[in-house]
């Protein structure tokens, strides 16, 4: 489920349905910024489960613009750690 209730261009503030797959704005091409019902958001996450949940990027599903997380197909990406580079300087 996502809470995205409409896509928004960022220069001439058209609205669009979050059910369309844009890149830009259709009217002036202008970047796009996804809108979401924060207030739904806030309700449904408990931050204790939230942080020990597994760290891959599907832990943010709720933030992506997706209405059908059935179909996703993943390899449980993300959550890659980071390691101090061992590179000897010249």
């Amino acid at each position: 489920m996502t809470y995205a209730t409409s896509i928004q261009c960022m220069h001439c503030k058209k609205t669009f349905s979050s059910e369309l797959t844009l890149f830009a704005c259709a009217s002036c091409g202008g970047p796009l910024d996804i809108l979401y019902n924060y207030q739904q958001i806030k309700r449904q996450i408990v931050n204790s489960v939230f942080l020990r949940e597994p760290i891959t990027h599907w832990k943010y599903s709720m933030f992506y613009p997706i209405n059908q997380l059935d179909k996703i197909v993943t390899l449980q990406e993300g959550g890659t750690p980071l390691v101090p580079s061992v590179a000897k300087e010249d």
